[in-house]
Formats: structure tokens, C-alpha cells, sequence
């Protein structure tokens, strides 16, 4: 776990290997996973192993915010932050998210961020809390950081969760 932890620092001494792991999976399955209308979180990290080095994916809060997953992973042999979320998004999920892209800004990582938001639901968000604060701090936190961001729409990303993601 600490070394691990450790990779996801990006210091300049673990630059990116000249070699890079290809993904286990094939990325031609990956027509058949985005194209279904509902995309659940287990697809969501079926779509990640077809895109990553190796199929390798550390997540960061993974019991924490049950709609958004959020890790590191290597492309290509660079490090990157992976967002990407299975359903709206929820406070949690919004805290999770923010607190992901402050570290990720901190550490100099390009993020890349998976939306999805399947059919969009309707919200009471008199009982949801605070989720209206905490998608705008986490939409605060994707326009202050200044790493560089690639969005890829890989299901329907409906409403405020599209500027949210």
C-alpha cells in the first residue's frame, strides 16, 4: 500500500518508463460496455481496465460516495487522476470529487474524467442537504485547477451533472 501510495506522488524521479503495459482487456469490447443505456459502476471499471496500463487501477475513497470513482491509474506511462461517476451525483460524491482534484492539482496530475450519468432522476433537493454546495465546490475546484483535463462523455450526461463532471 505504501508503495502505492508513494507512485501517485509524481516526483520527478519516477518519470514515465520508456515501456509502457498494455491493458489486459481488449478496447474493442469497449463499444459493447459504452453502448448499453444504463452504465452501472462495474462497467464504469470495465471501461477503465480497456484504458489503462496494465488494466491498473488504485481508487482513492472507494468506500466514500457511492456514485463517483476516483484513482489513479498510468496511460501510456504517465500518471493521471481518473474521475468518473455512475449515476448523478450526490453530496458525497461532490466532497469526494473535490477533495480528488485539489489533490491532483497539488501534485501536478492530468485528470481525466469518465461522465455518465444514465437517466437523469429528479432530485428533492430540500432532502438531499448541502448537495447544491458541494457540486458547486467541487465545479469550483474542476475550474480552478490548471493540470490538464480531458472529458469523455461515455454514457448520457444529463442536466447540472454535465457541468458538475
Amino acid at each position: 500500500m505504501c508503495r502505492e501510495s508513494i507512485l501517485t506522488f509524481n516526483l520527478e524521479k519516477f518519470a514515465p518508463p520508456p515501456e509502457y503495459l498494455e491493458p489486459v482487456y481488449s478496447a474493442a469490447e469497449l463499444n459493447g460496455i459504452a453502448g448499453k443505456n444504463i452504465i452501472g459502476k462495474s462497467d464504469m471499471f470495465a471501461i477503465i481496465s480497456r484504458i489503462v496500463d496494465g488494466s491498473g487501477f488504485k481508487e482513492f475513497k472507494s468506500k466514500f460516495g457511492s456514485h463517483l470513482i476516483t484513482g489513479f491509474a498510468f496511460l501510456k506511462g504517465y500518471l493521471i487522476g481518473l474521475l468518473a461517476n455512475s449515476g448523478p451525483i450526490t453530496s458525497a460524491d461532490a466532497q469526494k470529487g473535490a477533495h480528488f482534484i485539489h489533490l491532483c492539482q497539488k501534485r501536478l496530475i492530468p485528470m481525466i474524467f469518465l461522465q455518465n450519468s444514465g437517466i437523469p432522476e429528479k432530485l428533492d433537493y430540500n432532502l438531499q442537504g448541502n448537495i447544491l454546495k458541494d457540486r458547486a465546490k467541487m465545479i469550483a475546484a474542476h475550474s480552478c485547477a490548471n493540470v490538464p483535463k480531458i472529458t469523455i462523455n461515455v454514457g448520457g450526461c444529463h442536466s447540472d451533472e454535465n457541468f458538475t463532471m
